[in-house]
Parts: C-alpha cells; sequence; structure tokens
C-alpha cells in the first residue's frame, strides 16, 4: 500500500515475546491447523469472493487514503 499511497504506512516493530511464548503459539497454531480447528469458523461461515486483484485495490486504496 505504501508504494501506491507514496507514504509508509506500516513499521517494523520488534516483538517482546520471548521465544518460548513464541514456540508455544506457534506450536498451537500448527496442531490447529493439521486438526482441522483453525478454519472451522472460515468454512462454516465462508465468503463469497470477489474479482478485485490486490494492485487494482491498492490503486484506489492509495487515492482515497491521499485525500484524507
Amino acid at each position: 500500500m505504501g508504494r501506491y499511497s507514496g507514504r509508509t504506512i506500516a513499521q517494523w516493530i520488534e516483538s517482546r515475546w520471548h521465544e518460548s511464548q513464541f514456540a508455544a503459539g506457534y506450536v498451537e497454531m500448527n496442531a490447529a491447523i493439521h486438526n482441522g480447528t483453525l478454519f472451522d469458523d472460515y468454512y462454516r461461515n465462508k465468503p463469497v469472493l470477489g474479482n478485485v486483484k490486490l494492485e487494482a485495490f491498492a490503486e484506489e486504496f492509495a487515492i482515497v487514503y491521499n485525500a484524507s
């Protein structure tokens, strides 16, 4: 988005998580992927996806963002 708007929108923020917290979350996420629970809600409420590509959205976003 920054490329299209000419502004830096997101900045890198260093995480304060301890490595063991990250590892535990990573293990939990992978378990949810493999046992199917991660995507349960998505599949129950599957959205209707459109045809807008990211670059087209980014161009429109930049116009609105720069106008504000």
